[in-house]
């Protein structure tokens, strides 16, 4: 016979049996994470927004974002399948990632690194010149702006480019345009000075708007550097 003592402890240990069972069988949290860095230093970035704004080509039904710790760290859990994510930050070119997630496992984004949009200047309808700190040049033609607008143009290196590359590509210059939502009537031009001997075969590519780059190969640049117009879709 059971002692009447051990049954409460034995009921215990049985429901503690159980619910360690249940939660084994549990499935496993899906999630992606990684690290924010700052383009200019390379250390971790606080502060920055990771928002998923597509799911399998869909929006969310709800909000799903997170920001990143003082160590630049995020991790948002999110249903298995493919994500698009954009990482942003007050005054810096956001970052965009295609993320895959499979059902109960944890995917790493690639150090996204946020490069500080440059200095922003005031064009009007008379239009006006941009210059990078690498050299490009955005030209925008009398009448193309309908009135005052804030623009920046900014200077991309390899490793702060917001859309990453095909396998294999290596890019040779590469910039940011901040429009303010302005409307091109005219189509601006940007003069992008890259680094590759004369008649290096280069292709040039707009990942997002107004992400340019020059990537090898096949565009000719026999004639110098690269010029690309530009007009707000």
């Amino acid at each position: 016979m059971v002692a009447r003592e051990f049954i409460p402890w034995l009921l215990a240990a049985l429901i503690s049996l159980l619910l360690f069972a249940g939660l084994s069988l549990a499935d496993p949290e899906t999630f992606f994470s990684g690290t924010v860095l700052d383009a200019a230093t390379g250390r971790p970035l606080a502060g920055a927004t990771v928002q998923v704004t597509a799911s399998d080509g869909a929006p969310p039904s709800g909000t799903l974002q997170v920001t990143t710790s003082a160590d630049g760290r995020f991790q948002l859990t999110v249903n298995a399948g493919l994500h698009d994510v954009t990482i942003s930050h007050p005054e810096r070119v956001p970052v965009f990632r295609l993320v895959s997630a499979s059902a109960g496992q944890g995917t790493d984004v690639l150090d996204p690194r946020l490069e500080k949009l440059a200095a922003r200047k005031t064009l009007g309808v008379a239009g006006g010149t941009l210059t990078s700190s690498s050299g490009a040049r955005l030209v925008v033609l009398a009448g193309a702006l309908a009135d005052a607008r804030e623009l920046s143009l900014t200077a991309l290196g390899e490793q702060s480019l917001p859309a990453l590359l095909p396998y294999g590509w290596s890019p040779r210059g590469a910039a940011w345009v901040e429009t303010a939502g302005a409307t091109f009537a005219v189509p601006a031009t940007l003069h992008l000075p890259v680094e590759s001997p004369a008649g290096t075969v280069l292709t040039i590519t707009a990942r997002r708007p107004f992400m340019v780059m020059a990537m090898r190969p096949r565009f000719s640049s026999r004639a110098g550097p690269p010029k690309i117009s530009l007009r707000q879709p």
